[in-house]
């Protein structure tokens, strides 16, 4: 008698409707169990909407185990072109797909096989070298579907192939075009004139944005509801008020380090947008953001208006006053998200009446040396609600962490890098009251050490991201204590810690979902760095900085660090243009190498690559 003959006729339902509650790790357990756990936990209805990461190791058993999931959704960040070929011909429904990197992907393959995938809706692609103009131009009539589309950091695609791509995405409604420095103004007029469907763009760092490009945007996009020109020093004041003029329904404006947007730009933003829900401005620095403190004062009585708002950031100065930030957080209880970037003004008094006033926050940065054990302790106490806390450069003892800890138990990121006072007593309070946290920085808390980083890696079983460098006093010890808790970790830092080989070793042993290492500054061997290789395969970022490594270490590493899509190599004395020759031949998936401070590799040698290299190189 099999084991559906047992349990009753209604044993698939039950199964399937307590399967549902599962996140993905568990549903892929189950699937082990047994063939008919497997048939249950392999039902479509559960994978619909889930996203799959291809891993660098893609087999045609994973690619057949999609299709039978009817899974739809993938990320290829490290695929090559028989990858990506296996997966097209067995999911030729896709609708959400996004390319990340894949130097190896041709241009060729890309203009072949894209424009069969007429189900997309969603299409990203992310520093691809192997996308062109011509490849737009062939995808953008056969992808009718196409509702998504980001084109991340592709220095190929110009104003012929984006245009002749985007004429025929009358569906489009999002849009992003962060990095991507070969357009043009015209680019915005005739994306204005084809996608009048948008409602959500992006032009992060799009230096060729001009108000003649903005123009055409507001004339013709009138659902545009999310706009976003962080980094983009062609917006100034006159950009902002044009849109605020013509698109009265805007809802998110971000002009965050956009040195030529004043705080005039911003008056009118507040005149001229009451419904606004989320605001974004200063940073970029700022040589002449107001003519006087009164323009700011008067600036932020306008911002205190604007009750619809939900989420506020602004970074510029310490020029405000206490009375104006004390009626700003008065009259802005709805905020969720509240960054005040780093303002000398923000004391314990502003921290408790944020803790009264604005009980709905989630998210939470604020960055003062005024701010002290009081201050957090009152914010603890009263936001109940925060998922994430920034208190950089605050000057929180380890009495005032007792007090804040206990109130962090739904916390899921935690800032506190910076903090001088704060040592392992203070570190033992976090560990035993945040135990859900996912990300957690301590970068320059000088007086944590081995025994605090102990606790942490005990009791933190939940973190996907650490940082502790420049904690001078963290070494072999309390990194292994890391490696041996902590297994759910994606992403650690540990530049300029006392770790050696030992510890280097140990972590890349031990942490086998890690995919991003940073060892910057440490004294990291030839050695070290070929035992630790063999375990980092499915690494994709690394930052190596140390005087012990040489060309033979390099050598013997990169066969192994075949995942790598992101290398830094700072103050490595001793590697020559040899190194950096390997590097780039012996890693498939590598987009990207920081060169700093290596006083033995040539700019001939690193213009020679270039030239012929599919990555970016960076040289310092």
């Amino acid at each position: 008698m099999n084991f559906g003959e047992i349990q009753g006729p209604f044993i698939a339902d039950v199964a399937a409707l307590i399967f549902s509650f599962l996140d993905i790790p568990d549903k892929q357990s189950t699937a082990q169990v047994c063939r008919f756990w497997r048939s249950i936990s392999y039902l479509p209805s559960l994978w619909r909407d889930v996203t799959v990461i291809l891993p660098l190791d893609c087999t045609e058993e994973l690619v057949r185990s999609l299709n039978r999931r009817k899974i739809t959704r993938v990320n290829c960040s490290r695929a090559n072109a028989n990858d990506l070929s296996f997966l097209f011909s067995y999911l030729p429904g896709i609708t959400h797909l996004s390319l990340s990197g894949c130097p190896h992907v041709t241009e060729l393959f890309l203009k072949r096989e894209i424009p069969k995938l007429y189900e997309l809706q969603q299409l990203s692609f992310r520093r691809c070298c192997g996308l062109s103009d011509a490849v737009l131009e062939a995808c953008g009539p056969c992808l009718k579907k196409l509702t998504s589309f980001t084109l991340e950091d592709c220095d190929n695609i110009t104003e012929i192939g984006f245009k002749n791509f985007v004429k025929h995405l009358c569906n489009l409604e999002v849009l992003d075009l962060t990095w991507c420095e070969g357009l043009t103004d015209g680019c915005l007029k005739t994306l204005g004139e084809c996608c009048v469907n948008i409602f959500r763009l992006s032009l992060r760092g799009c230096d060729w944005v001009t108000e003649v490009g903005v123009r055409h945007l507001v004339e013709n996009l009138k659902e545009l509801a999310e706009l976003d020109f962080k980094w983009s020093h062609g917006i100034n004041d006159a950009t902002v008020k044009l849109v605020a003029k013509n698109l009265p329904g805007i809802l998110s404006l971000d002009v965050k380090d956009c040195p030529f947007v004043t705080s005039d730009g911003i008056k009118l933003v507040t005149q001229l947008l009451p419904k606004l829900k989320h605001l974004s401005f200063g940073g970029g620095d700022h040589l002449h953001f107001a003519n006087s403190v009164q323009d700011i004062e008067t600036m932020f009585l306008d911002i205190a208006h604007l009750t619809e708002l939900r989420c506020l950031a602004f970074d510029f100065c310490d020029c405000i006053s206490n009375s104006a930030m004390q009626g700003l957080i008065r009259n802005l209880p709805n905020l969720t998200m509240l960054d005040v970037g780093y303002m000398e003004t923000v004391s314990d008094d502003t921290a408790d009446l944020i803790g009264t006033h604005m009980q709905k926050l989630e998210s939470l940065s604020l960055s003062s040396q005024k701010l002290a054990d009081r201050g957090v302790a009152a914010i603890a106490s009263k936001l109940t609600k925060l998922k994430s806390l920034d208190l950089r450069n605050c000057e929180i003892s380890n009495s005032g962490m007792a007090r804040m800890a206990p109130n962090l138990k739904n916390l899921k990121s935690l800032i506190l890098s910076s903090h001088s006072k704060l040592t392992n007593v203070g570190v033992k309070c976090i560990a035993s009251f945040a135990k859900n946290l996912t990300s957690l920085d301590l970068m320059d808390c000088c007086g944590v050490s081995n025994p605090g980083v102990a606790i942490l890696a005990f009791n933190l079983t939940k973190l996907r991201q650490l940082n502790l460098s420049f904690c001078k006093r963290v070494s072999n010890n309390g990194i292994c204590e890391v490696g041996r808790y902590l297994k759910e970790l994606r992403q650690l830092t540990l530049d300029h810690t006392g770790i050696t080989d030992r510890g280097f070793v140990y972590v890349s042993r031990h942490l086998p979902k890690l995919i991003s290492l940073g060892v910057e500054g440490c004294k990291i061997s030839d050695k070290g760095l070929s035992n630790a290789a063999g375990s980092l395969s499915n690494l994709e970022e690394l930052d190596l900085g140390s005087n012990l490594i040489t060309d033979v270490g390099i050598h013997q590493a990169v066969s192994h660090l075949k995942g790598l899509t992101d290398m830094t190599l700072t103050g490595c004395m001793t590697i020559t243009d040899a190194s950096i020759e390997s590097i780039v031949k012996e890693m498939p998936c590598l987009t990207h190498l920081g060169i700093e401070s290596c006083l033995k590799i040539t700019e001939e040698s690193v213009e020679r690559l270039r030239e012929t290299s599919r990555s970016t190189i960076s040289f310092f």
